[in-house]
């Protein structure tokens, strides 16, 4: 299949090429093309075959919104993931409104914005592989509100947090290849004392499946994949 065609909207350069920094190390996309401004974004929205715009709002010339709104006129099927530093909740709500993908707050961490554009390649496949066909309700709501149903239940053992054993969960998820306690505790910026309780909480729960990997040398290494 092809890469999913990235744009790139910052009016910062040393953000912006963290961003294509971080899109280049993420299988299935590719950025082609890099805007410092929104009027610069417009223009080369009309030349480029961009399938996913990642957009700043605060810019000179045309902000984030002004290319959000002309894009909804033009483009119905763009998507957007807005990455800002505006915690504003009007801001939030209109870009909620106007259907972006995701809103990410600056500074975020690699491993939310990996989660995000993983979570956007399914969406992506999902939608441009079953045009011709009809969707269950299943399928529906994961392309409308992906990973809508939690895997966490509402009541937890002490020593276990809701967010943590998410984010832990959502490591799992977005790797395809099982996954050691220290990947895991690099991804997460957790330490591996913390994620080994949570592994053997997940174990003992039956979401996560051991596997020991032998090397040439020492000893074999435990591995870890999710359960859907």
């Amino acid at each position: 299949m092809k890469k999913i065609q990235v744009l790139i909207v910052d009016d910062d350069p040393t953000v912006a090429d963290l961003h294509r920094r971080f899109v280049s190390v993420i299988d299935g996309f590719e950025v082609i093309g890099i805007a410092r401004t929104g009027q610069e974004a417009l223009t080369l929205l009309e030349t480029l075959d961009v399938n996913l715009v990642i957009l700043d709002i605060f810019m000179p010339e045309v902000d984030g919104f002004g290319v959000l709104h002309k894009i909804r006129e033009t483009r119905t099927d763009l998507d957007v993931i807005m990455i800002t530093a505006a915690q504003e909740g009007d801001l939030v709500q209109e870009a909620v409104r106007l259907g972006v993908f995701d809103y990410l707050l600056k500074p975020f961490d690699f491993s939310r914005f990996k989660k995000t554009m993983n979570s956007f390649l399914k969406h992506f496949e999902t939608i441009h592989n079953k045009r011709e066909r009809t969707f269950s309700q299943e399928e529906i709501d994961n392309v409308i509100r992906p990973g809508m149903t939690s895997v966490v239940p509402d009541v937890l053992p002490k020593g276990i947090q809701k967010q943590t054993l998410e984010n832990i969960i959502d490591v799992f998820k977005n790797e395809s290849d099982p996954v050691s306690v220290e990947q895991v505790a690099l991804l997460t910026s957790l330490s591996r004392v913390t994620v080994m309780r949570y592994v053997k909480y997940m174990l003992n729960a039956g979401k996560l499946v051991e596997e020991l990997h032998y090397q040439e040398i020492g000893r074999p290494v435990s591995r870890y994949q999710f359960l859907k």
